[in-house]
């Protein structure tokens, strides 16, 4: 699929002839599950790939002139060893190492040994089929599938999410260097980036009386209340939470919003992709792109190649069970204007600090996410009270509003930084508590016999299951 991808957009700078290799992964890891889901469903599919990686040659055949992959610096590659050794704390390997995993991972070995021992669609007993976002699973599945079953596969997972930390560590730097233009202050507004967090505390505190316990997940804190009767959750997750939790949704929004930021316009073309990784996440990550790219949106080309793309996916998704879609409004102002206050803090805080560094598009995107972002805790969408489909959707704009004022954080005067600095100090706690909950030797997650059988009735497995399309 890298036909998609002008080599010219593909180099950090414009006059170089050599191509960023971590852009260039980024976008193959991206796009490599999409093949393999067009093999899930229906391997007719994959014939569409030639017409039309010959036409994507013919649209870019001003920009294939051989260019070469641009050298890894020294600093790249010391983040690259710092960004295994945080994965493997934050229990990147814990069926070689025996790390705690959380209860998702339970839904996560159990897909991934459905997709390794079924043949493809993955069809039940009762008649449904897998249907869920599977762009994680593909590649684990497919090596456990020639290489001896689920003990192999669930290494490769790990080594799959691993390579995507890596690729959006270093994306991330890559962006932030482009704007700074100096390591120094890259590494330092990274750090602050990959720890940065609301006021989680506070607001456990605001709801319980008392101040959370050590190692306790606080991120749950904001209840919202409507007719009388508790509804769900919503929150703003951490970085370290989502990468224990949801890398499924994490990582296609940290590429997605760098590809984005870097590629521009061809962003476009992650779109359908993003949605076999995660569909909320493909939201949020949309909602970027409208902003970011804007007039580019409108070419012919990549709008056709886009929706082409994106047939598959549609009908694929059509077929999925019918789950609760109701909207429902919070009728809790004054909580709601809590979490506003504590969660949104340290993006506001950057928000102010860098607003006259900002260029005007970017004070136009900074402004519309903090709106979106304002607008996401009102609802809670479908019956399920994780609230999940608004909670992943909003994390790219999360992300977005935080990375374009922080990249400016090499312009603030000491005693901005020092505010900066200290706003974000407030909000350690949630990262912080989340690396203490992982801890050695609490089990790890064996999957169950089908994701049938995970616990939670109808509702629940109705989440991953689908009619036949064959």
């Amino acid at each position: 699929m890298s036909f998609y991808i002008s080599a010219k957009q593909l180099m950090p700078e414009q006059n170089s002839r050599k191509i960023d290799l971590f852009i260039l992964t980024g976008f193959v890891y991206l796009f490599l599950p999409f093949v393999f889901f067009l093999a899930y469903l229906e391997p007719l599919l994959l014939s569409l790939l030639i017409p039309m990686t010959w036409i994507g040659i013919i649209f870019s055949r001003s920009d294939i002139e051989g260019f070469k992959l641009d050298k890894i610096s020294i600093t790249q590659r010391w983040l690259i060893i710092f960004s295994i050794l945080v994965f493997v704390l934050l229990g990147g390997f814990p069926q070689l190492i025996g790390f705690e995993q959380l209860f998702d991972w339970q839904k996560h070995n159990t897909i991934l040994t459905d997709l390794i021992s079924n043949s493809w669609p993955v069809a039940y007993t009762d008649g449904s089929f897998l249907n869920y976002y599977l762009g994680i699973y593909f590649i684990p599945a497919f090596f456990g599938k020639i290489f001896g079953g689920f003990a192999i596969g669930k290494v490769f997972l790990s080594i799959w999410i691993l390579i995507g930390y890596i690729v959006s560590v270093q994306l991330i730097y890559n962006y932030l260097f482009k704007v700074m233009k100096d390591s120094r202050f890259v590494i330092f507004g990274l750090i602050l980036l990959l720890l940065i967090s609301g006021l989680d505390w506070l607001q456990y505190y605001i709801n319980n009386g008392y101040l959370p316990r050590t190692a306790e997940h606080i991120e749950w804190s904001y209840r919202i209340f409507m007719d009388g009767l508790y509804k769900g959750f919503f929150q703003y997750s951490s970085i370290v939470t989502l990468i224990t939790h949801v890398p499924q949704h994490l990582y296609p929004a940290l590429i997605g919003i760098c590809l984005t930021l870097l590629t521009k316009r061809y962003s476009i073309f992650l779109i359908p992709v993003l949605f076999i990784w995660s569909p909320f996440s493909a939201i949020g990550v949309g909602l970027a792109i409208l902003l970011v790219i804007r007039k580019d949106i409108l070419r012919f080309d990549y709008l056709f190649f886009s929706l082409l793309l994106i047939v598959p996916v549609v009908f694929f998704y059509l077929h999925h069970n019918h789950i609760d879609n109701r909207i429902i409004v919070t009728t809790n102002f004054s909580r709601y204007l809590i979490f506003l206050a504590l969660e949104l803090f340290p993006i506001i805080t950057l928000t102010i600090m860098s607003w006259s560094s900002l260029k005007k598009t970017e004070k136009v995107i900074q402004t519309i996410c903090c709106i979106l972002l304002c607008i996401f805790p009102l609802f809670r969408y479908g019956n399920v009270s994780a609230n999940d489909v608004l909670i992943r959707s909003a994390f790219p704009v999360f992300f977005l509003a935080t990375l374009i004022p922080l990249a400016y954080i090499n312009k603030y005067p000491f005693k901005k930084i020092a505010i900066v600095i200290i706003v974000w100090s407030l909000g350690l706690a949630t990262p912080i508590f989340e690396f203490l909950r992982i801890q050695p030797g609490r089990g790890y997650q064996e999957p169950m016999d089908s994701i049938l059988e995970i616990r939670g009735g109808k509702a629940v497995h109705d989440q991953y299951l689908g009619r036949p399309w064959r």
